[in-house]
């Protein structure tokens, strides 16, 4: 017997069985459990997890008892003849049964937009007749958003869940309208026009792009005085929601209609605001324009399930970078881990492509745990978009790229490239050029209609560019004239219209021409395109004075951004290089932009880059440009050593970060070009910065190559940077490699008698034996390292207190409290005294961790929180927070707190595996056997379900247990 259960959640929940309602589901989270169990159909789930998602705030042994009591109530009330079960229910999980007789309207709606999808060609331009019919039904299908006002859970996980769904099924119906409105538009079908434009705009209503759709089908429909009051709604709306008034476009299209000209006009749509996502896109400083069939074309590839690796290639100059950026904006709501934007554009060495993308996600290294499986292990259980912009000179880690989309199976990539990536699976979508205007198009007798994607993006970049010259017949011919002869390169368009040279489009039109004259017979080996984008900006750059050109060509020395006092002291001292930056900016030949500090820098187009190069090359001034930039970007990270030592830190990171490229492209040059001094010296001045951040195979391997020509640099020099790689090995667990290198270290400062370097040596030293283990040995150098320091000086605050610290902490572990106290408290007063405050909450944690040894528990809760807060204020993610986690953690297990503790030990490893850090061995030997504990207490069950509960918290959720949730301990005191 077919008994069919029937579900509706795109709207108000609905479930019937056998044709008849069901009502008798006893409170929320019984339907609840229904929804997500239906919906999730794809995967078993632990029981432990559907309790803690639908009961969070309660224990787990309770919330597992409301979920056996609300599958009692579902198994009652779907209870049938059927002769598939609707439920697989096992002892520790449950499924949906994805081949019981059932209906689900959101399964429905996703399979009829996929099938429509799967027939659609891009290249086909349009939708087939079919296609629209499927997408109509799925339309047809969405009453209303998922669980529209269904108040079935107060869980926030659960809460999220339905966000993340109800976001994702708003996305596909707002593309199937905007795909239908195109359709039935192109055929001039207008009532079909009117219905999924008031469709789409009941699903989106601030967008102007669909008020622009229904007013030309009311005034191609007749109802004139109705597209008119559409404006007025879409007028109210926007200054009622945003505060702003309609577009530029819906603005004229109103004016056209109300002259009585409104049929057929296609105007293009703007991005809306910005939707509030995980990730980092750049927002766009200009109107995107145009480009409405490949921004849907490439949404409906990236909907497809077999499309996982997209590729946008063309020539140089065809935007694929801003419609990749509009693509992504549209997507974000569809990856609920988000859409990350990493430019690559001046990475120079292919090797660097997983640092890239792991800065931009922020992982960083781990002891021993190569990048690429941290990545790919970060990565795996998360639906994310990474956006890869400019891969076409690093083509040799596409298999990089291959490695990341088998091991995760939820990861999307869009890549930009000038060729494809030639990678298995690999979707490529040519970029075309901007539409061009029909020659032979009737409507250009009309000035004020200008059709093509061109047209408008020059008319738009020239009214910005301030040229208010006024658009009549001819001047409209010479616009449709100058796109065309710029093959509709977006580019080019806006290079040309930015000029300030012309007042009218005849005028500019003609000084085109000229140039053209001359500049034809580019390389024959080339596209078209490839060869008119350059005659384009070689016409941009003749226009330049011939100081104004000497500046561009230096500024391509440049990677990344640049500030105008680096533009001085490489491109040359002049008191004009404002002013002739500035008309640079004016005709758009580089752009501005503000530094993480606030500082004002700048940049080059990596296109115009290469062609500034050309002619840096073809002008023979490239030696000593780099020359230059080199000993500029030298002393820049010199003058950072200091700094890097003090309060200002955080500050010098961040304007070292904001110059890497820069400074890896000065170590570049010195590399290749034998500079062996220069080369250690950068070397030597930013290990401090790549162990900060995070950089440290990179800083090894320059350190390591500094040493490679090592007769050629003078020993005091050569001692630090024996030193500095000493340090980064240590950094990344390299014992015995970092013990050799402070050893050769201390042996060359001992020669050349310098206790600053001895004294910092013996600290390396001592670090490397404290983490083998080898108390006796550490103890012995890091009590050298302090004797030098205090008696001679050269060592900074931050290693005076890691030397004292680390003294301490084998002591704590043997019970000699009070001196393991002295020594952290003396740390703590010198750490106060240089508000030095990652080393006042480093102290405050050994504190918390000698009072929780020796049995004071309430003790070291107050140190642990108040290192915590500490940490929590600076947004720290440092793996000392990790340490401090896993001490509270103990904390609430020995107090009873079991599945509390588990979550914090869980959170504490999570951490972990982000930062790359690890705990000491002592330190992990003190929490195994509580761990192990717990894990006994629970059971292995609960256990997993606890520890996968606090390995998903973030930063910000693992510290707000600690520090919110309520106390650890009771206030007694617990014998050692």
């Amino acid at each position: 017997m077919v008994v069919q259960l029937r579900l509706a959640l795109l709207g108000p929940f609905v479930a019937q069985l056998d044709g008849r309602e069901i009502t008798d589901f006893s409170y929320g989270k019984v339907r609840a459990l229904l929804v997500y169990l239906a919906v999730e159909a794809n995967r078993s789930h632990q029981r432990e997890v559907l309790a803690g998602l639908l009961w969070p705030r309660q224990s787990l042994d309770r919330a597992r008892a409301n979920l056996r009591g609300a599958l009692a109530v579902l198994r009652r009330v779907l209870n049938s003849q059927a002769d598939l079960p609707f439920l697989c229910i096992e002892h520790s999980t449950l499924q949906f049964n994805r081949q019981s007789p059932h209906y689900l309207d959101v399964e429905e709606f996703g399979r009829l937009i996929d099938t429509a999808l799967a027939g659609h060609r891009p290249q086909a331009g349009r939708l087939g007749e079919e296609e629209a019919g499927w997408l109509a039904q799925a339309v047809a299908l969405y009453r209303g958003e998922f669980l529209e006002q269904a108040e079935l859970c107060d869980g926030e996980e659960f809460e999220e869940w339905v966000q993340v769904q109800r976001e994702r099924l708003h996305q596909r119906v707002v593309a199937a309208c905007t795909a239908l409105v195109a359709h039935y538009e192109a055929l001039g079908h207008w009532e079909q026009v009117q219905r999924f434009a008031r469709l789409q705009l009941r699903s989106e209503p601030w967008s102007e792009r669909g008020h622009r759709s229904l007013m030309r089908a009311l005034s191609n429909g007749g109802q004139r005085a109705e597209a008119l009051k559409q404006y007025e709604r879409c007028r109210r709306l926007l200054a009622e929601r945003w505060g702003a008034e309609p577009e530029e476009a819906t603005r004229a299209l109103y004016e056209q209609i109300r002259a009585g000209s409104g049929a057929g006009v296609s105007l293009a749509a703007a991005p809306g605001p910005p939707l509030p996502e995980p990730g980092n896109l750049p927002i766009p400083v200009a109107s995107f324009i145009g480009r409405q069939q490949q921004i849907a074309e490439a949404q409906a590839l990236l909907t497809r399930p077999e499309v996982r690796l997209l590729t946008f290639s063309g020539t140089g100059g065809t935007g694929k970078t801003s419609l990749a950026l509009a693509v992504a904006h549209k997507q974000k709501v569809v990856f609920p881990d988000g859409v990350w934007f990493v430019g690559l554009a001046s990475l120079q060495d292919s090797r660097l492509v997983a640092d890239a993308i792991a800065g931009v996600l922020g992982i960083k290294e781990a002891a021993v745990e190569p990048l690429l499986d941290r990545l790919a292990h970060f990565v795996r259980r998360r639906q994310m978009l990474l956006v890869l912009d400019n891969f076409e000179h690093l083509l040799e880690a596409a298999g990089l790229i291959g490695h990341l989309l088998a091991r995760c199976e939820h990861l999307k990539v869009l890549v930009t490239s000038r060729v494809r990536l030639h990678l298995y699976g690999e979707w490529e979508y040519f970029v075309p050029p901007l539409g061009l205007p029909d020659s032979g198009d009737a409507l250009r007798r009309n000035p004020q209609r200008l059709i093509s994607e061109a047209e408008q993006l020059f008319m738009a970049r020239a009214q910005a560019a301030g040229h208010r010259f006024q658009l009549d017949e001819q001047s409209a011919q010479s616009v449709a004239a100058i796109c065309t002869r710029l093959d509709g390169l977006p580019l080019a368009i806006e290079l040309a219209a930015a000029q300030r040279s012309w007042s009218d489009p005849r005028l500019l039109l003609g000084q085109l021409a000229d140039q053209f004259s001359v500049l034809v017979d580019g390389p024959l080996d080339q596209p078209d395109r490839h060869r008119t984008l350059r005659c384009a900006i070689e016409w941009s750059y003749r226009l330049l004075s011939a100081r104004e050109q000497r500046l561009f060509r230096c500024l391509s020395v440049f990677c990344g951004s640049w500030t105008l006092a680096a533009a001085r002291a490489v491109c040359g001292e002049d008191e004009r290089t404002a002013q002739d930056l500035s008309v640079l900016l004016d005709h758009h030949l580089i752009h501005q932009q503000s530094s993480a500090d606030g500082e004002q820098c700048f940049l080059m187009l990596q296109t115009l880059r290469a062609f500034a190069q050309d002619e840096l090359v073809r002008c023979g001034e490239v030696s000593a440009l780099q020359n230059r930039h080199a000993q500029y970007y030298l002393a820049f990270a010199e003058s950072a050593q200091q700094p890097l030592m003090s309060a200002e830190q955080s500050l010098w990171v961040q304007r070292l970060a904001g110059n890497n490229e820069n400074l890896r492209a000065a170590l570049h040059w010195a590399e290749r070009a034998g500079e062996a001094e220069i080369l250690a010296r950068m070397a030597r001045a930013l290990y401090r910065f790549w162990y900060v951040r995070g950089y440290l195979s990179e800083g090894r391997s320059w350190l390591e190559a500094a040493l490679l020509r090592a007769d050629a640099l003078p020993v005091p020099l050569l001692a630090q940077v024996f030193y500095g790689a000493g340090i980064l090995a240590l950094r990344q667990a390299d014992f015995e490699q970092a013990a050799r290198r402070c050893e050769q270290a201390r042996v060359l400062f001992g020669q050349l008698a310098e206790p600053g370097g001895l004294a910092r040596a013996e600290l390396g030293l001592g670090l490397a034996a404290f983490f083998e283990e080898d108390y006796s040995r550490s103890q012995l150098h890091l009590e050298r390292s302090l004797a030098i320091g205090r008696n001679q000086g050269g060592l900074s605050g931050s290693e005076v207190t890691f030397a004292l610290f680390f003294l301490a902490a084998p002591l704590s572990f043997v019970g000699q409290y009070d001196r393991a106290r002295a020594l952290i408290e003396e740390a703590l007063t010198l750490s106060r005294a240089n508000q030095d405050s990652f080393a006042i909450a480093l102290c405050l944690g050994g504190i918390a961790q000698i009072e929780h040894q020796s049995g004071d528990h309430s003790q070291a809760e107050r140190f642990y929180k108040e290192a915590l807060a500490l940490y929590r204020s600076l947004g720290a993610q440092d793996g000392a927070v990790s340490w401090i986690l896993s001490g509270c953690a103990a904390l609430a297990l020995v107090h009873t707190q079991t599945q509390r503790a588990v979550h914090l030990y869980a959170a504490a490893a999570a951490l972990r595996e982000v930062v790359g850090a690890s705990l000491a061995p002592d330190v992990r030997k003190f929490h195994e056997p509580l761990i192990a504990s717990a894990r006994a207490d629970l059971g292995p069950r609960i256990f997993q379900a606890a520890w996968t509960l606090g390995s998903s918290w973030s930063f910000e959720r693992a510290f707000s247990e600690v520090l919110d949730a309520g106390p650890l301990v009771s206030g007694s005191r617990i014998p050692p």
